[in-house]
């Protein structure tokens, strides 16, 4: 089984003006909805935290941050109007990167190992590696990066254990990443968002499938 997690996106900058992001602002700019101030929210001189029933909104010095909750609908909408609309109306920022984050949990089959589903997918040991982890309690993972449209993808997958049932799974995490050289580079970006979210949910639900022994 295959589960969407985490889905966040970042817009890094140098020395965003954290004054400027009060309620009013985000409010009257349509960055954040009035009617959307209904749960924790703080303003200080080092950070901005604003929970909403779909997303939180982070401000820190070095960075702006979306995270979504409840699932991606409607999530390019929210990116659009946040992230979007600030640095549209914040122009003068140094914004530096804009990177797009998709964590998923990978349930085992019942009675599957993780020893061995593993090696099998990632690892043909051989030599040096295969005397230092052969033993039962070994576990693998794997690195991969390549450029997809303009921006970075960086894939790491690796074994974790779930706090509450205690059960092995594998973590697959996608970071896309686009350093932004020209003014149009943010919008393209978040144009970008849900075409990097199906070709994660793609690469999840093979790794997915392989686990199930199917091809």
């Amino acid at each position: 089984m295959v589960k969407l997690d985490q889905i966040n996106a970042v817009l890094i900058a140098n020395q965003v003006n954290l004054s400027i992001f009060t309620q009013l602002w985000l409010v009257e700019n349509n960055v954040i909805h009035k009617d959307e101030f209904t749960q924790e929210a703080f303003f200080t001189p080092m950070a901005v935290n604003i929970k909403t029933p779909k997303f939180a909104f982070l401000v820190i010095p070095d960075r702006i941050q979306v995270s979504i909750d409840g699932g991606p609908e409607g999530s390019l909408d929210i990116l659009k109007r946040t992230l979007g609309k600030v640095s549209e109306l914040l122009p003068h920022t140094p914004y530096q990167a804009l990177g797009f984050n998709y964590v998923y949990t990978v349930q085992l089959p019942p009675q599957g190992s993780l020893e061995k589903s593993s090696q099998t997918l990632f690892m043909k040991l051989e030599g040096l590696f295969k005397d230092e982890f052969s033993s039962s309690d070994a576990r693998f993972g794997i690195y991969l990066s390549k450029t997809v449209s303009g921006a970075r993808l960086r894939l790491e997958i690796k074994p974790a254990t779930e706090n509450k049932s205690g059960a092995e799974v594998l973590i697959a995490a996608f970071n896309f990443q686009r350093d932004l050289k020209s003014p149009g580079d943010i919008s393209a970006m978040i144009d970008s968002w849900e075409t990097h979210l199906h070709s994660s949910d793609k690469l999840a639900n093979a790794l997915n499938s392989r686990l199930e022994g199917k091809k």
